[in-house]
């Protein structure tokens, strides 16, 4: 009985310590980089996700000027949205709207051609566009992986 408690906790030990390895490993970052069209005199403007953690519990989601996948967000320079809250966009005219259940700080040192307007989502809205892809329906389009 001493000898089956003991190969357990062997295995128990070893299941953890591949655990703690696995989730320290950098491929567990997901990225994704979606390029906005510009206009001329204005640099270009990227919608950027990453998603880490041993089970993807992790998440941020930034507006940006570069298009670097490794990223450190930058509020002063970036719209930052921090948690695994869906946001979408759309594009229209000279506008960049942002359906988003929180809302970022509006970066002192962004450059855009469009006015950004940052449409604050309740739970039950948020819900309605995720459900059956309603968002596609609205002409809305997901930041990071569909």
């Amino acid at each position: 009985m001493w000898k089956i408690k003991r190969s357990l906790c062997f295995v128990t030990v070893c299941m953890i310590v591949t655990v703690f390895c696995f989730s320290c490993n950098d491929d567990n970052i997901l990225t994704t980089v979606t390029n906005l069209p510009s206009k001329p005199g204005y640099p270009p403007i990227f919608m950027k996700q990453m998603t880490w953690g041993l089970t993807g519990d992790k998440q941020v989601s930034v507006i940006s000027n570069s298009d670097s996948a490794n990223f450190i967000p930058q509020r002063s320079r970036e719209y930052v949205y921090e948690g695994l809250s869906d946001i979408y966009y759309k594009l229209q005219h000279d506008t960049l709207f942002i359906y988003t259940p929180t809302i970022a700080p509006v970066p002192q040192y962004f450059r855009t051609p469009y006015k950004v307007i940052q449409i604050k989502l309740s739970n039950p809205e948020a819900i309605d566009l995720f459900v059956n892809h309603e968002y596609k329906k609205k002409g809305l389009t997901k930041i990071g992986p569909e």
